[in-house]
């Protein structure tokens, strides 16, 4: 197909055209040229806007400059880099920590570095899609189990037993597609038990949840690997890849240039706020958990089931068109979602966010039992 043909195949489909959206606060936006309560945000905490982490961003984009914080020559760190990397490494309690413009950077690295013809990578059905789609990548054998069914691991890893390159268990702390907390300890056992190795992605956790809220895997004397967009709890941009291992040698003596995944120093800046900031939300963290049991309590009550064990409400449904509707019946009462589709699942998932008012979710809530009722006339 020529080039003109993708386009008019593109603009003949029945695509809707994406609309802008304007943040008002990490609870509000206007959408569509109206006010609408924002259940799609990641900024868990609000702290994307909070004057600590503008101030640090600024502070470093000035004395740094706009350039992405990168070591012209190779093997070599920028000294503010390294000393963040070492500052978070020591909250997480793990050996090392690295930056990376993002968490599909980072784990594409990571596979690249660990994968061979004969290595095994199990992974969770119930990971984020784009996670799924780096991970397909994998040179070696794929194999897929899920977190709700402890006993698919164990089966995966028994038929896989003989193979002689690296395995790698890949899963994340939250669910995205069901806001189900993961068994981390029983993946941890089955891993030792198998001689694998573990790599969570911390990043649905990371600011809400977990001492000083650092995340589930804080700190853990079992990790192997831990992943975590910063673009979420953190209010920042970029991710971090951290480990007891030392990767030292693994990432900075590779023989192409990092500049690919730097961040620029105002990101770095916000990273360092932010991990000053989060361990002192506890009271925010608090706040959040009760108003999202509240909810769970009240949805219960009135028949409408969630996996949710956590600020993720997602909802499954058989076919797409039934989580669209339910998208778009949301979207007609000014409430804002998210629709994900993964070939085998169609999901709408709702994020609750710690500057989502009592009256907020009692507005969220009034929409299902207006389901909920006609649904049973």
């Amino acid at each position: 197909m020529t080039s003109n043909g993708i386009f008019a195949a593109i603009s003949s489909s029945p695509l809707e055209i994406p609309s802008p959206i304007l943040t008002l606060s990490p609870a509000h936006v206007i959408w569509q040229g109206k006010k609408a309560l924002n259940f799609a945000s990641h900024d868990y905490l609000g702290i994307s806007q909070h004057s600590d982490l503008k101030k640090n961003a600024t502070k470093s984009l000035l004395h740094y400059g706009t350039s992405p914080c990168y070591a012209e020559e190779r093997r070599s760190y920028v000294e503010y880099e390294k000393q963040l990397e070492q500052k978070c490494s020591q909250a997480l309690g793990v050996a090392e920590s690295h930056f990376f413009s993002s968490r599909w950077v980072a784990l594409s690295m990571l596979l690249t570095m660990l994968e061979s013809d004969s290595g095994v990578l199990a992974i969770d059905i119930d990971c984020d899609p784009l996670i799924l789609r780096v991970a397909s990548g994998w040179r070696g054998k794929t194999a897929l189990f899920s977190s709700e069914d402890p006993s698919s691991l164990s089966k995966a890893l028994r038929e896989n037993a003989l193979a002689n390159g690296p395995k790698l268990i890949l899963v994340e702390s939250i669910g995205s597609l069901s806001g189900a907390a993961c068994d981390l300890n029983s993946i941890y056992a089955l891993a030792k038990q198998h001689g694998a190795l573990v790599l969570v992605d911390d990043s649905n956790s990371f600011g809400v949840q977990g001492i000083h809220g650092l995340g589930l895997c804080c700190p853990n004397a079992s990790i192997d690997f831990l992943l975590c967009s910063l673009d979420r709890g953190a209010g920042s941009t970029g991710a971090l890849l951290a480990s007891n291992f030392k990767m030292q040698l693994l990432f900075k003596t590779i023989p192409f240039s990092p500049r690919e995944w730097a961040l620029p120093y105002a990101s770095l800046g916000a990273i360092d706020a932010a991990f000053e900031l989060i361990p002192q939300l506890e009271g925010e963290r608090k706040q959040l958990q009760q108003r999202c049991h509240w909810l769970r309590t009240q949805l219960k009550k009135i028949g409408v089931e969630t996996s949710s064990s956590s600020h993720f409400f997602c909802f499954r449904f058989a076919k797409k068109e039934e989580a669209s509707e339910m998208w778009r019946n949301l979207a007609e009462k000014e409430l804002l979602a998210e629709q994900i589709e993964t070939g085998r699942q169609h999901i709408v998932r709702l994020s609750i966010n710690s500057s989502h008012t009592p009256e907020d979710l009692g507005e969220l809530l009034r929409f299902f039992e207006d389901k909920q009722t006609l649904h049973q006339g």
